[in-house]
């Protein structure tokens, strides 16, 4: 028998043995992984096989004629897909903090201009 503990996983009710540090030892069989990511991927195939080029078309047409009839979730969709996450209100405020920061430590006054001129 090896110095190195024997751990229960209380997850997965198996054993895992560890060196001394808590790493895995080699010949440690690993996770088990997902088990629902092959039905998953089954899934999503049947998904991508039934769904052509020319009906994601109508759905986004369907959906941008949504939003411009004023449905507020379907323009929050379109806009989350479009432009991504919005940015924090004060985002500017922060920067314009950090660059004057800096330039102080740089020496450097408000203008741009250095310690010397």
């Amino acid at each position: 028998m090896s110095d190195s503990p024997i751990w229960h996983d209380e997850q997965s009710q198996s054993v895992t043995s560890r060196g001394s540090d808590g790493r895995f030892l080699p010949g440690n069989p690993g996770g088990r992984g997902n088990p629902l990511a092959g039905a998953v991927g089954r899934l999503r195939g049947v998904l991508l096989s039934a769904v052509t080029p020319d009906d994601m078309s109508a759905i986004v047409g369907a959906l941008v004629a949504a939003a411009k009839g004023g449905d507020v979730h379907a323009a929050k969709l379109i806009f989350a897909y479009t432009l991504g996450q919005p940015q924090p209100a004060d985002l500017i405020e922060q920067l314009s903090v950090v660059q004057e920061r800096l330039a102080v430590m740089e020496g450097r006054d408000g203008n741009g201009r250095g310690r010397w001129g």
